[in-house]
């Protein structure tokens, strides 16, 4: 019972949108699919020496069951264009609910929680540093609690804030890591972006172009536009879609 139906909620800086009433996100098809379906997935994108690098930490592949958890790490780069897979995420465990930044010339990986075979969740407070042009991790200091579902923001390109999140137990939220409720009913996803404008200081509901999807765990920035990587689909159905967005 940890995950809520997407609704992207996109902070764009004042000036960004001046002049404009009405926006649309518009999916673009120009990135190739992950590997493999995978969904809850921590996402990041970096730049490193003039390339530019999306990445995609562990996850829940299509079984949606305690052995489809997965600590598999994806890497895509502005030059190529294929993904590759590097090495899993230290701590020899599949997570979900991870959350991952790019800051500098790393990305950066926090907690997320395992799965036993009894369904049962248990937060971690793992650190991880990745270099997406080694493929090779760096342990970095724990966290003082450990976290999943949290949100993750960086100040002048060197401090990182963990904010909010989960923490083993305690949560009134709609639906568990494979899209069921907890009273058995399945959860959908949500067709609709909230956009909040600084400027303005207030929300709008702005109209997507694309399918309606759920359980991504960041928007990420790649080549000018604005990435989901993977997530679930109606009928919690598991996708490897890589979905590029622009606003109209």
């Amino acid at each position: 019972m940890r995950n809520f139906a997407l609704t992207l909620l996109i902070i764009l800086a004042a000036g960004t949108v001046t002049g404009q009433t009405w926006l649309q996100m518009t999916e673009l098809k120009t990135l190739p699919p992950l590997p493999e379906p995978v969904t809850n997935n921590a996402v990041a994108s970096v730049k490193v020496q003039d390339r530019e690098f999306i990445i995609s930490f562990a996850g829940l592949a299509l079984g949606k069951s305690h052995n489809d958890t997965h600590a598999r790490t994806f890497v895509l780069d502005d030059m190529d264009r294929e993904w590759l897979e590097t090495a899993a995420i230290p701590g020899d465990v599949g997570r979900l609910a991870a959350t991952a930044i790019g800051v500098g010339e790393r990305a950066y990986v926090f907690g997320g929680y395992t799965v036993a075979e009894d369904g049962s969740e248990v937060s971690t407070p793992w650190v991880h540093a990745f270099d997406p042009l080694s493929g090779e991790f760096e342990e970095r200091q724990s966290m003082p609690v450990p976290v999943d579902d949290a949100i993750a923001v960086s100040y002048e390109n060197r401090f990182i804030y963990l904010i909010s999140g989960w923490h083993d137990f305690g949560n009134d939220n709609p639906h568990n890591f494979d899209g069921i409720g907890y009273a058995g009913k399945a959860s959908s996803p949500s067709a609709d972006a909230l956009f909040f404008s600084l400027e303005s200081y207030s929300w709008q509901q702005i109209a997507v172009d694309g399918p309606a999807t759920m359980d991504h765990r960041g928007l990420v920035p790649f080549d000018g536009d604005w990435l989901t990587i993977g997530g679930m689909l109606e009928g919690q159905q598991v996708s490897d879609n890589v979905a590029s967005y622009e606003f109209d």
